[in-house]
């Protein structure tokens, strides 16, 4: 079973509901995201015809993975919500309990063909560690590749209950070794 790692916040950074890569897409969020993961795709292609699909299904709630600490992480986050009085927070955090609860978890898989795959591994400087842990950066392989303020990325979460985004890439690494990667 996967398990999902809730990394330490000794800085007691914060984020609330008003994140702006993910609200300047919300008014059109799946065209967002067609548009905006088409765009990724392109800038990596190997041949042409890049093929995108787009594959929505529901799953069991439980072949999420690491079931329990996202419970638990979504009430940590319901609990400090409340201590703020954040209304947003309140909202999204206990529909997100209640979608977490139901038997079946809605999921929206986004695949490419014919591209060299999200690049890692997951280290500063490659697209992989740009698109998941990068802020107001972008990391293209070409200088004629399309999104340069790594805000794009946010459109997939405007179209997700629970604003979760699983990322998994097959890369060839320096050595010509295929590599799986996930996030």
């Amino acid at each position: 079973m996967s398990k999902l790692e809730f990394v330490p916040n000794p800085a007691e950074e914060s984020e609330g509901m008003n994140h702006s890569g993910i609200a300047i897409f919300k008014g059109s969020a799946y065209a967002a995201t067609a548009r905006e993961c088409g765009q990724n795709s392109a800038d990596a292609h190997q041949s042409i015809p890049v093929e995108i699909k787009f594959d929505h299904t529901d799953i069991p709630s439980s072949e999420l993975p690491d079931l329990d600490q996202y419970k638990k992480a979504v009430s940590l986050c319901l609990e400090n919500v409340r201590k703020l009085d954040d209304d947003k927070g309140i909202t999204f955090f206990s529909r997100a309990q209640k979608v977490l609860e139901q038997g079946r978890i809605h999921i929206l898989t986004i695949s490419d063909f014919n591209t060299s795959g999200l690049r890692g591994p997951s280290k500063e400087g490659t697209p992989f560690h740009s698109l998941l842990k990068g802020s107001g950066s972008s990391v293209k392989d070409s200088d004629v590749a399309g999104g340069s303020f790594g805000i794009g990325k946010f459109a997939p979460f405007c179209i997700s209950e629970l604003q979760t985004v699983f990322y998994s890439t097959i890369y060839q690494d320096a050595d010509g070794k295929n590599n799986f990667l996930a996030q």
